[in-house]
Formats: C-alpha cells, sequence, structure tokens
C-alpha cells in the first residue's frame, strides 16, 4: 500500500517525538542501544525539525514511518570531500512493521536524494546489528567502513552508502 510522505513541521512534533520512542525502545529490545535508551521529548522533536528535513510517512491517516535527511555529518563521517545525503533516524511505528514501510522510506529518501541532485545517499548503523546491516545491503547500500566517532562512544558505526542517479532538470 502506497505511502502518504509529508516533510514535518513544528505542529508534528509530539508525533515525531512518540514515533521515535517506539524506535528507541525497539532497538533496545533488539541489542541496539545506537539511539541510546531514553525516549525522545517534544523539544528533542523539534529540535530536529528545526535543523533536518524530517519527513513522516502516513498510511491512512496513520503515522507509521519517519526519516531524517541532513547534507553533512561531520560526527559520525568526518570531513568528507564527496558530496551527499545522510539519512538518519529511519523508524517504522511499532504497529506497522512487516508492512515493508523500510522499503518504501528508503526509495523515498533516494528519490530525495536526486532531486536534490546528489548522488551519493549515506547511512551509519551500530555495526553490532547484523540484521539491519543486512537489511540496508538487501536494499541496495554497501558498506564502505567503520568509524568509531570519538574515543569514548561505545558506538561503533558501519558506514553504508548508495549511488543515486541525479535529477538533472533544466529549465527551457
Amino acid at each position: 500500500m502506497n505511502l502518504k510522505i509529508v516533510i514535518a513541521n513544528r505542529r508534528d512534533a509530539e508525533a515525531l517525538a512518540k514515533i521515535l520512542s517506539g524506535a528507541v525502545r525497539y532497538k533496545m529490545e533488539h541489542g541496539d542501544g545506537a539511539w541510546g535508551d531514553t525516549p525522545y521529548t517534544r523539544q528533542e522533536a523539534e529540535r530536529l525539525i528545526g535543523g533536518a528535513r524530517v519527513y513522516l510517512a502516513y498510511q491512512n491517516e496513520e503515522l507509521v514511518g519517519t526519516f531524517s535527511l541532513q547534507d553533512k555529518d561531520v560526527r559520525v563521517w568526518g570531513a568528507t570531500r564527496e558530496s551527499a545525503i545522510y539519512l538518519h533516524r529511519l523508524a517504522v511505528s511499532q504497529g506497522a512493521h512487516g508492512r515493508h514501510i523500510g522499503e518504501q522510506l528508503l526509495s523515498c529518501a533516494a528519490r530525495e536524494t536526486a532531486n536534490m541532485g546528489y548522488s551519493l545517499l549515506r547511512l551509519d548503523c551500530d555495526e553490532r546489528n547484523t540484521s539491519l546491516r543486512s537489511y540496508y545491503e538487501q536494499h541496495g547500500f554497501k558498506m564502505v567502513g567503520r568509524r568509531q566517532p570519538t574515543a569514548a562512544d561505545h558506538y561503533v558505526a558501519a558506514l553504508y552508502e548508495q549511488r543515486i542517479a541525479p535529477n538533472v532538470y533544466t529549465p527551457r
């Protein structure tokens, strides 16, 4: 079933906090602490909406997923010369697992990357989460490295990217 995907605004902060908090619980239950162990607050969701392009996905008026796109990720990827879009906080709501929502969110992220004129879509995930890594690999992402953002950080990121053919629109 097709999704209706919209860009979030500040009025969506409560809904975004709820879906991200559910994702934190889900990740913790599956041994993935990459997002920490505390729920998102409305204020944190507002900051996310203010600092990135946050997308919300609806299916029959039910919020079923979200993701964010940013044009840099120095903390995890470091300073890079290549121009890329970075996918963050891809989450599917608790009751929507098994409906292929994640695949549709990844497709939308790739389309948005192309529409913005970029040819690389990048993401990171906990290198120990082999099922999530496999999921991304099954959907066209290639692991290109690993990185521990800080020496004190327990998170070791598996770095993934997917080449995208950018949309080049030339007005007449």
